[in-house]
């Protein structure tokens, strides 16, 4: 299976690299997007019950993107780490794959969890508790979104030195 990786890696590493960029890419300026630009447009809304409908289909719609995103990303970070033979490089690079695959695996984590409390906020929106709907809603974009685009850029960073490594 590994030397599988290692061809496949070798014949198609652009195409690789290009994708896995693409959905980090994608992943990280869909959640800057809703944050910074679309959410504070959405709480302009006088209407709660428009503004929280209107924001929980949109958040809703983002995760299933994200999710689409993530799995592409774990792949394609799969064929890299594989293909690219980190272990047999430097204990340093070796190190940094290790702190990119934890930060990976902490950006799904905080995917999952807003998940959940996205969740949440729809039961209490259809029990007409608006405030903490707002609180969740609130919750969710500005804190939880917003530590996920700090991961990505930092997660970017690191893909990029890693990626300019050729080991």
């Amino acid at each position: 299976m590994e030397a599988f990786i290692k061809e496949f890696y070798e014949n198609f590493f652009l195409w690789i690299f290009s994708t896995h960029f693409i959905f980090v890419a994608l992943l990280v300026g869909g959640s800057f997007c809703i944050s910074f630009l679309i959410q504070p447009v959405l709480f302009k809304i006088n209407n709660p019950k428009l503004r929280y409908a209107k924001t929980i289909i949109l958040l809703q719609r983002f995760l299933h993107f994200s999710f689409l995103c993530l799995i592409a990303i774990a792949f394609s970070g799969i064929f890299i780490v594989a293909g690219q033979n980190f272990d047999e490089g430097s204990p340093a690079t070796s190190i940094i794959v290790h702190v990119v695959e934890s930060l990976w695996i902490l950006m799904g984590a905080i995917f999952v969890y807003i998940s959940i409390k996205l969740k949440r906020t729809f039961r209490f929106f259809m029990k007409k508790e608006y405030t903490q709907t707002h609180e969740n809603i609130e919750l969710i974009t500005k804190y939880l979104l917003v530590f996920n685009i700090f991961l990505g850029i930092v997660l970017i960073y690191f893909n990029t030195f890693l990626g300019s490594k050729q080991c």
